[in-house]
Formats: C-alpha cells, structure tokens, sequence
C-alpha cells in the first residue's frame, strides 16, 4: 500500500463551491504544482501497488501551526483583531490529526485492490463566522472581529467519497476546532 498525502492546493483557483476529485485545476502554486507533479509520477509507476492519493486540507491538532485556523487561534489568544472574510460561507477545510489517521489505517486495512484519489476534509460544515466564534469562545477570547470584503471564492470540500471509501463518519468541523483549540491552549500551559 502506498499513501501519498498530497494537498487540495493541487486545484489552485476554484471556480466551483463544492471541491471533489474532479475539480479542475487552475494556476495552482509551485507547492500545488510541486504535489500534482509527484501525484502523476505515482500513478504512472505504482501499478501494482495499492495507491491512495489524499488531497489534504489544513491538518490541525496539537503543535498545528502553519495555515488560517492557526493564525486565528493565536490572534484569539492575543486578543488582537480577526479579519473574517465571507462569514456566511460554509466551511470543512480542515482534518484533525486523529481523523486523518483513522482514515489512513482504515485505507491499510481494506483488502480490496484501489487507486484512488480522495479530497480530504471535515465532516458537516459550519459558517466561517461560527467557525471563528467557536475560536474565541474556546480561547475566553476579547478579539475584535472586523468582517472584510473578499472577491476569493469560498468552497467546501466533498467527503461522500472519503466517507463511503474508509466506511467512516468524518466528525464535524466544529468537534475538531474544539479539539484543536483545547490541545493548543493545553500545549502553552
């Protein structure tokens, strides 16, 4: 078996709301491009193996410290003002460490024959807005939210393929923020 964590910044720009296997891509970055070129490379010379390809989103869980919920949490943490942009849209861009690995030992343990390639994300979405507040209440947080106008396009990742895939049910976006949340404050203690 071989399990190749890629990232959704394969796809680049979104034009859809909804990001799946077939989300084409579009101008992605040098590290999008970087992990396309890799995933390719699989494809074309693991043929008999067992190949997973997982498009990951941000991974958080303790010691998680390099994407927007991180940002967030240590703006929350310093009280400082958040900038918020499209509050209403639905958000599940996220995996929780825990989660992901259930998804990979469940894709070890499969006896069936696959290549596959699987947009990874959270379960049932939230509002960015309810998603940020989560944050603050989590951290006892005074943070200012200032709400920003944006022309990027929000989206949502399909995890019906994951979910039937591995045969589980990926927990929401709020139960691994308030995991996430607690295990970073509990870390700076």
């Amino acid at each position: 078996d071989f399990i190749f964590a890629s990232s959704i910044s394969v796809h680049g720009e979104f034009e859809d709301s909804l990001v799946t296997k077939d989300t084409k891509i579009i101008n992605p970055s040098a590290y999008g491009s970087s992990k396309y070129f890799c995933e390719l490379l699989l494809r074309d010379g693991l043929n008999s193996s067992n190949l997973a390809i997982l498009r990951l989103p941000a991974v958080i869980g303790k010691g998680a410290g390099r994407h927007l919920l991180a940002s967030i949490l240590n703006k929350a943490i310093k009280n400082e003002p958040i900038e918020i942009f499209n509050p209403e849209s639905l958000f599940n861009n996220a995996i929780h460490i825990n989660d992901l690995c259930m998804i990979i030992e469940r894709l070890i343990m499969t006896e069936k024959k696959y290549t596959l390639c699987l947009p990874v994300g959270a379960g049932l979405p939230a509002p960015v807005d309810s998603v940020v507040r989560m944050i603050l209440g989590e951290a006892n947080s005074r943070s200012r939210l200032q709400y920003v106008e944006s022309t990027k396009k929000s989206f949502t990742i399909d995890i019906e393929p994951l979910e039937s895939t591995t045969n589980l049910k990926i927990r929401s976006i709020l139960e691994m923020i308030k995991d996430y949340v607690f295990e970073s404050l509990d870390q700076k203690k």
